[in-house]
């Protein structure tokens, strides 16, 4: 403790990390990663070269000099999760991120903790004003950077709320503890995550109609059907997590969270 900018802590409050949010971050070897550390939550795009999202050697653009060699939360979050730092996030039955990419490019399984952002380069969720440094092609505009931001928050806040005020909070796949359990009704929704079209399906019933919404609420498109299995497209939205709620011809609501990965 100590120097310029290491000023001490507010007086009773823990100077102890309970979370870490890593945003393309990387980590020099991932031997550095121990059981009983702070649980990781960690977004990056996995086509990323200047922060790699597996393991790759890091250089200065500017001379094309190799640094370091560096480890993406492709490859870190695995032994995030051998060592059993997130086992408290497994607890709260949180919607899954997409699946992981590892070193040979290989879908692997969902990590909890892990949102990877398929097909995306340098922060997907950053955009620049014209001449501000740095000034990179590839960063997304700020309506998109704004999907990804939504879709970051939506997967972070259940998350830290439970490792930071509320421990016992679980939350449900389905999201659905706010409705009345006699007015849902159960249905299947797959594959998820879903690159272009979904299949819905419930029992004893028509769907009548459905209406997809981003995390900010925002309503994205909305279908009729009349029929007990629904098929809808996805494939023109940006990838990120939705939310989807529907009606039924007895009147029963719907609602189902799903991921769209391209």
């Amino acid at each position: 403790m100590g120097g310029k900018y290491n000023y001490d802590n507010y007086p009773n409050h823990s100077s102890s990390f309970k979370a870490i949010l890593s945003l393309g971050g990387a980590v020099a070897d991932t031997s550095f990663i121990e059981a009983g550390e702070a649980p990781v939550i960690a977004f990056q795009g996995t086509n990323e070269t200047f922060t790699p999202y597996n393991t790759a050697t890091v250089i200065v653009t500017s001379t094309l000099q190799a640094v370091i060699e560096v480890s993406g939360s492709g490859d870190f979050m695995p032994f995030v999760d051998k060592a059993n730092d997130n086992s408290v996030l497994k607890t709260g039955q949180f919607y899954p991120g997409p699946k992981n990419k590892n070193s040979s490019g290989q879908l692997t399984t969902s990590i909890e903790g892990l949102y990877p952002f398929y097909q995306q380069g340098f922060e997907p969720w950053s955009w620049y004003q014209a001449g501000q440094v740095p000034n990179i092609n590839s960063l997304a505009t700020q309506t998109k950077a704004m999907k990804y931001i939504d879709t970051i928050v939506g997967y972070s806040s259940p998350r830290l709320y439970k490792l930071l005020a509320n421990p016992s909070y679980k939350d449900t796949y389905n999201g659905i503890e706010d409705l009345n359990g006699s007015d849902l009704v159960s249905s299947e929704l797959f594959p998820n995550p879903i690159a272009e079209k979904a299949t819905l399906k419930v029992t004893d019933a028509n769907i009548e109609r459905i209406e997809v919404a981003d995390l900010t609420g925002r309503i994205v498109f909305t279908k009729t059907f009349g029929t007990p299995v629904a098929i809808f497209d996805v494939s023109n939205l940006a990838d990120g997590t939705y939310v989807m709620n529907g009606k039924t011809s007895t009147g029963k609501e719907l609602r189902n969270k799903f991921v769209v990965a391209h």
